[in-house]
Formats: structure tokens, sequence, C-alpha cells
């Protein structure tokens, strides 16, 4: 080009399309299985989950088929995942750091058993009633990314991890 500062915009403009080009898509697959390797049927993976009235319910949650299996597409892949996995009956899970490396091939989750939590959230005066929207979450240290979030009632919370 003769015009350097055409090819200046022009090399500006091609640094800044390459930089808003979204991430890829990428399917995540795997089994989920029990410690003695027998695969879990309808067990969910889900990135964050919900327990109210001791039930847990996944936020886009993955389940698992009739032989174990799941898959998902992410439309945009963001890179590592922290995953929490229940089996059908909410006893047992895994929680998983899934790599951007192991994801690129069938990832193996092993649900284990889990404790029962339970307890009251009480306000500062005991005689006072908690707000109906009372919340115990469970976050991860860095990053802050909500796993468990657990809705308190007159019973107090419950839930497994």
């Amino acid at each position: 080009m003769k015009n350097p500062a055409i090819a200046a915009l022009l090399m500006a403009a091609a640094v800044a399309l390459a930089e808003d080009k979204p991430p890829p898509s990428r399917k995540l697959e795997g089994f989920t299985v029990d410690y003695s390797n027998v695969l879990q049927v309808d067990a969910e993976l889900a990135l964050s989950w919900t327990w109210d009235a001791g039930k847990a319910t996944p936020t886009a949650g993955i389940k698992s088929d009739a032989k174990g299996h799941f898959e998902h597409t992410f439309k945009k892949w963001p890179g590592n995942l922290l995953v929490l996995a229940y089996d059908k009956e909410r006893e047992h899970g895994s929680l998983m750091l899934i790599t951007d490396e192991a994801s690129k091939k069938p990832v193996t989750v092993r649900l284990g058993p889990l404790v029962k939590l339970k307890g009251k959230i009480v306000a500062a005066n005991p005689e006072a009633p908690l707000p109906a929207d009372v919340t115990f979450t469970i976050a991860t240290q860095e990053g802050n990314v909500d796993i468990v979030k657990a809705k308190a009632d007159d019973k107090g919370i419950a839930l497994r991890i």
C-alpha cells in the first residue's frame, strides 16, 4: 500500500475484529459412575444448584442417560468448569474441576457419599422472624462462584454436600 496511514488503519481494524471473536463452542461429554464404577442413570451435573425444603434443583443441569452418559454443547466455552454432580436420589455426589484440556475428551464423574448438612439461621434477636428469602450460599474462594444456594424456611436449611 502506498498510504501508510490506511495500512495502519486496516491492521488496527483486523486486530480489533480478531479480539472480538467469541469463544469457540465445545461439547462436554462423559459418564457418571459410583466408586464401584457402576454407571449412574439420571445423575445431574450443573455449575450451580439450589436447595429448597431439602430438595436440590440444578441451574441448567446436564442429565446422564440410561447408560450413564451425558453430553452438552456449550455455545461459548467458558474454559475451566467447576461442576457439582448429584445422583438421582441426591445422596451421592462429586465436586470436580474440569480443566480446559480435560474437557477435550470424555470425562468420568465419580460420585461418592455426601454429608447431610442441617441447621437453622437465626437473627440477632431470636424472637424476630426471619425474612422469607434468607439464603445460605456456598461459593468458591477464588472467583467467588456460587456453587450451592440453600433457602432457609421456618424449619431451617437442609442440603447434602
